[in-house]
């Protein structure tokens, strides 16, 4: 089996892995598929743990919405098999394009059972433990991947209903301020604020009264942030680009309201092609994934710097989800041809960075791809012998009607 392969390999199981078995419907999941021509590979089935009870859903729609997840898995574990065998790189490449179809298919499938699930966990939160193991695990799984999305409101439903097991507060902090809830991120660091009364906690008490300082700002940002999205769409619509990895994809919209400079020469880079089969050669755990290096180490450009934005008025913060453009050095002047996606918000980088634009679609590609961190002393960290996902295109799928040309700086 080739590298290429390989990668996709590991992609598949991951996936049908982590939402099929160990997030979906432990014993049940697995009694539907034994029954079916198509099962899983044994690689990604494990046994029942002592605490994961099986689970027969009660209510049709959370029946219904597990079929269909089961179902749509199914196809995609076939594509599994098929890919594996084949030794036609055309028939190769279609294969690979059908699963980039079905991948965000499968994502609204789980977030459609999980939403089922918690109805009906709800409707009887004390006779529900199976249900809630499940939603505990989706929850702890998730936060532990940095999927943050969809995560908060079944936290908060165990919390509440006293089954939150292992589930950390400071875990559901990370989570609201990932989804810009900064009303439960302050409730929770209030309650975390309240517990450190000894002198020995005093030091963890400043980390959470700066904690919580931070997340006002964050905050009053959020509140500028949904202003400026309100206006732009009220105006012309913003160009929007499609990332492709092996991962799956992801939507961006470009803020070309406020920073046009930079949008500008990103989208001649894109129409170029100059990213594609570029790496992502830095994916650092809570802090964001950087691509756009000619020479896939974080040292290269394209020869030429652009004006940077940060300081416009209307200069855009940074969120989760956020693209900006990395810099040579402390001047906000270096920017090229690199950038970075912000995996959590941000109350400084905005001061220095421009922010062009934002991932509307594809959450879970962000945080899937591989993590690895060549600057990191950690070993683990830096992942050395890691296979970085490359970028296998990006599309333009509108722009306004002019001319995108990089506004270069001149020495």
């Amino acid at each position: 089996m080739n590298a290429s392969k390989s990668t996709l390999w590991c992609v598949l199981l991951l996936v049908a892995h982590n939402v099929t078995f160990s997030t979906l419907l432990p014993g049940w999941g697995n009694r539907i598929l034994a029954q079916t021509e198509s099962a899983a590979p044994s690689a990604s089935t494990e046994e029942i743990a002592p605490d994961e009870s099986p689970i027969e859903p009660e209510s049709p729609e959370f029946r219904t919405a597990s079929k269909e997840l089961l179902e749509h898995l199914k196809v995609m574990r076939e594509i599994i098999v098929r890919y594996n065998v084949s030794t036609n790189k055309p028939q190769d490449d279609e294969l690979r394009e059908k699963w980039l179809e079905l991948t965000p298919r499968a994502h609204e499938l789980h977030a459609k059972m999980i939403d089922a699930a918690l109805a009906e966990y709800l409707s009887d939160p004390a006779g529900k433990a199976a249900i809630a193991g499940m939603l505990r695990r989706f929850v702890l799984r998730n936060i532990e991947v940095e999927r943050y999305e969809g995560v908060l409101d079944v936290a908060l439903a165990l919390i509440e209903n006293g089954d939150q097991g292992e589930l950390e507060k400071t875990q559901v902090v990370l989570t609201a301020i990932a989804v810009n809830r900064y009303d439960v991120a302050l409730n929770f660091v209030e309650q975390i604020l309240a517990s450190l009364t000894s002198k020995e906690q005093a030091e963890e008490k400043t980390h959470y009264l700066r904690m919580r300082e931070r997340i006002e700002h964050m905050s009053a940002n959020w509140e500028r942030e949904l202003k400026l999205r309100a206006e732009d769409a009220a105006g012309e619509p913003l160009p929007r680009v499609l990332i492709r990895t092996p991962k799956g994809t992801m939507e961006i919209e470009l803020f070309e309201n406020q920073a046009p400079g930079n949008v500008a020469n990103f989208i001649s880079l894109v129409e170029r092609g100059f990213f594609d089969g570029l790496l992502f050669h830095k994916v650092v755990e809570k802090v964001g994934i950087q691509t756009g290096c000619p020479l896939n180490d974080g040292t290269g450009d394209d020869g030429y710097h652009i004006y940077g934005e940060s300081n416009r008025p209307d200069a855009r913060s940074f969120f989760r989800g956020y693209l900006g453009m990395a810099l040579a050095g402390g001047d906000i002047d270096t920017a090229s041809t690199q950038f970075f996606i912000n995996t959590l918000p941000s109350d400084v980088l905005g001061e220095t960075y421009t922010a062009f634009g934002r991932v509307i679609k594809g959450f879970e590609t962000m945080s899937d791809l591989t993590k690895i961190n060549p600057d990191s002393e950690d070993e683990e960290k830096k992942n050395a012998g890691a296979i970085p996902d490359p970028i296998l295109s990006i599309e333009v799928l509108y722009k306004r009607d002019h001319e995108y040309v990089p506004n270069k700086v001149e020495h």
